[in-house]
């Protein structure tokens, strides 16, 4: 009677182990940000992008504000920053490090192997892009999130029984921002982009 027992306890932890570590389950709950109102400036703003083309998105249901920015528009014109002696003075910088001699290594590196000038130039917004939602009436069941594990920033609420999802997302293959929005019911909306230094 103890053999058969200790045989259904060490098979039912057999199993209770087995189940906690099946390593096929798929988590399916998405990481997400969300909150109950609009953002009211940028650093409350939600971000999207493939590493290029970048947006913040305010989730505003009355205008909705996103703010562009594509990685080539930098503040000044065009410049080479590459060293000319760096290509020359790396041996020497090398040869310091090889004798353990740091300072050296460090004061010829900043002096030769930086870029002139040093400093990176300040990034610059591309357009802010408003919509403009032809809805009266305060939302009801306001909510906007960034699901972290697809990138998608979500804004959805209903206003007069119209229950409204906008989605925005950027796409690395395709190198586009995509938009779009759901209603139960139609909706007017009226796009307008602002560039250069009205985007500030």
């Amino acid at each position: 009677m103890k053999k058969i027992i200790f045989s259904l306890l060490v098979v039912s932890s057999l199993i209770t182990i087995s189940g906690c570590t099946n390593t096929n389950e798929t988590v399916t709950d998405d990481l997400e940000l969300w909150y109950k109102k609009p953002a009211s400036s940028w650093v409350e703003a939600l971000p999207v992008g493939n590493g290029r083309i970048g947006g913040m998105v305010y989730g505003d249901f009355k205008k909705e504000l996103i703010q562009l920015n594509e990685e080539s528009l930098w503040a000044g014109s065009q410049i080479n920053n590459n060293n000319p002696e760096a290509l020359s003075k790396l041996p020497e910088v090398q040869q310091a490090i090889f004798k353990n001699q740091f300072k050296k290594a460090l004061e010829l590196s900043d002096k030769y192997l930086l870029g002139t000038p040093p400093q990176v130039r300040s990034y610059q917004p591309l357009a802010n892009v408003y919509i403009n939602f032809n809805t009266g009436g305060n939302p009801e069941f306001y909510r906007r999130s960034l699901i972290l594990n697809t990138g998608i920033a979500k804004t959805e609420y209903t206003i007069d029984g119209n229950k409204i999802i906008q989605e925005i997302f950027v796409s690395a293959p395709q190198d586009v921002m995509v938009v779009t929005i759901n209603s139960d019911k139609t909706i007017g909306q009226k796009r307008k982009e602002e560039s250069g230094s009205d985007a500030l």
